[in-house]
């Protein structure tokens, strides 16, 4: 990381770094201990929206995990499902033709609590069985304790 900013410019980003960060220079900060990481980008905006981009996006159409025909039932269910009380942002009604737009928080959403009964019956049972296992995980990660 640290040689990627060293390296980076405005111009020329390198991993998403622009440049070097002032808090580099900081006597006795780590930058691996010093930094929080950021769920809503690293599991949301890369890996979510990577797995919808795999399953929907007719760049994948060679792609053994590729539904892109089934995407408009996938958007009639991602419809037709109610929100709980907690939930504030919803996923895209208009599922089929936005999802390469949704917020880290509709992607939370969807990845929770509508993902699995939007795409049961479509993709295939390890794929989605896989999906659930991560979303289980980020759920208890996000918990407020985190047991054994």
């Amino acid at each position: 990381m640290r040689r990627d900013m060293s390296n980076a410019t405005t111009a020329n980003k390198i991993n998403g770094m622009k440049g070097e960060s002032g808090i580099l220079h900081l006597d006795g900060f780590n930058l691996a201990n010093g930094c929080v990481s950021d769920y809503m980008h690293g599991i949301f905006l890369r890996a979510v929206y990577k797995l919808l981009d795999l399953w929907f996006s007719l760049s994948s159409t060679n792609e053994r995990c590729f539904k892109g025909k089934h995407i408009k039932e996938v958007a009639r269910r991602v419809g037709e499902m109610a929100a709980p009380y907690f939930i504030e942002h919803l996923p895209h009604r208009d599922f089929d033709t936005q999802y390469t737009h949704l917020k880290a928080t509709e992607l939370q959403a969807l990845m929770l609590y509508y993902a699995t009964p939007c795409l049961a019956r479509i993709l295939p049972k390890e794929y989605l069985s896989h999906f659930e296992l991560l979303s289980q995980c980020v759920f208890l990660l996000l918990g407020d304790n985190v047991t054994q």
